[in-house]
């Protein structure tokens, strides 16, 4: 008994310090890439980036940008997260249905404030018109990390071979990258914005999901004890 004991104190500090290593790690990423933007106006590598880019301009390429980038719009993520709150709703799972829901709404209340506190403007040029709002952090970085985040927890809480948990899970961080990237590429983010925006969309799921777990593991022993 007392051996299992330690065996989960062990657990729970090793989760602890795996989730603060994760969350502590992107965050300080996020605050490194902010103060340069905000203190330095730092655009050496946005500007090797941009350089590296400059001859990917056939326009079957760009078409294909810009296909991958609609997935990052609001036009395509408010509708999207509505029908993953009613399809779990529908389907009696009111937890995953109230964790969407909230990861989703923080999200993008995260974005515009940070949007606001930093008022970087776009880069000069874009090949996508009538973008109006600011451009530190990302938004189709963030938002769409944290979607690809929700489906690779909800695919890692399935009884599916290891194998296929990690292709899947793989294939959501390439399409997330790749939705990041185009953002780049059609010259209406800086590249520091999009890896900004992974960063913090890493922190941000790194904590939503912690804090989902925690709540779920206290109602749990609540309902026990009731």
């Amino acid at each position: 008994m007392e051996d299992r004991k330690w065996k989960l104190i062990l657990e729970i500090v090793l989760e602890i310090l795996i989730v603060s290593i994760a969350f502590i790690g992107s965050f300080l990423a996020f605050a490194y890439l902010a103060h340069e933007i905000a203190q330095h106006d730092e655009a050496a590598i946005d500007e090797r980036v941009f350089d590296f880019f400059a001859s990917w301009d056939a326009d079957w390429f760009i078409s294909m940008m810009k296909f991958f980038t609609f997935f990052g719009k609001p036009e395509f993520l408010i509708p999207f997260y509505l029908l993953m709150v009613a399809y779990f709703f529908l389907r009696k799972r009111n937890r995953y249905a109230t964790s969407v829901l909230i990861i989703g709404t923080t999200s993008t209340g995260l974005l515009f404030v940070l949007k606001g506190l930093f008022k970087r403007d776009r880069p000069d040029l874009p090949l996508v018109e009538n973008i109006t709002n600011y451009s530190f952090p990302s938004g189709h970085a963030l938002l769409t990390f944290i979607l690809c985040s929700i489906f690779i927890y909800l695919i890692w809480q399935r009884n599916k071979k290891l194998f296929w948990k990690f292709f899947f899970s793989f294939l959501l961080l390439l399409f997330a990258f790749i939705v990041g990237v185009s953002r780049i590429i059609l010259r209406v983010h800086y590249p520091t914005d999009v890896l900004a925006g992974f960063c913090m969309g890493f922190a941000w799921s790194i904590l939503s999901f912690w804090l989902m777990n925690k709540m779920t593991e206290k109602k749990s022993v609540l309902s026990i004890h009731n």
